[in-house]
């Protein structure tokens, strides 16, 4: 009889390695549909570029290429998509197991400053000041 309760405790054991591994690992996937459906309604003609190299205290390096409206490049070790709807730009930037948000205006062709958010969609309760100058 106790031999029985073994396999049943496995059983157990193992269901609740598996649920609690579930919890606590961020979906990429998740947070890039949602990502998705906060620059969706941000579709204005662009009014500004941000194509070219980039210098943020904050963050480091950036490289940022613009085709139109969608925006795609390289922050530090961040990659980044979004777009720029009239004189604004909102980025979304993952290392593959942290994501953030971000909303950027241009100061002048020189600076753009703006925000970064810890959380997919931004949320302004946790943001943080993010400045940019040209290279």
């Amino acid at each position: 009889m106790r031999f029985m309760k073994l396999p049943v405790l496995l059983s157990a054991l193992a269901l609740f390695v598996g649920l609690s591994a579930c919890t606590t690992t961020k979906d990429p996937a998740m947070d890039r549909r949602v990502g998705e459906q906060w620059l969706a309604p941000h579709n204005q003609a662009p009014g500004i570029n941000l194509s070219g190299r980039w210098h943020s205290d904050e963050l480091g390096n950036a490289a940022f290429v613009q085709g139109h409206a969608r925006i795609n490049g390289q922050l530090a070790q961040y990659t980044v998509y979004g777009r720029a709807s009239g004189t604004k730009a909102y980025l979304l930037l993952s290392d593959g197991t942290r994501n953030y948000s971000a909303i950027l205006s241009m100061a002048n062709k020189n600076e753009m400053t703006g925000f970064y958010s810890t959380s997919v969609p931004f949320n302004p309760a946790n943001q943080k000041v993010l400045h940019f100058r040209h290279l």
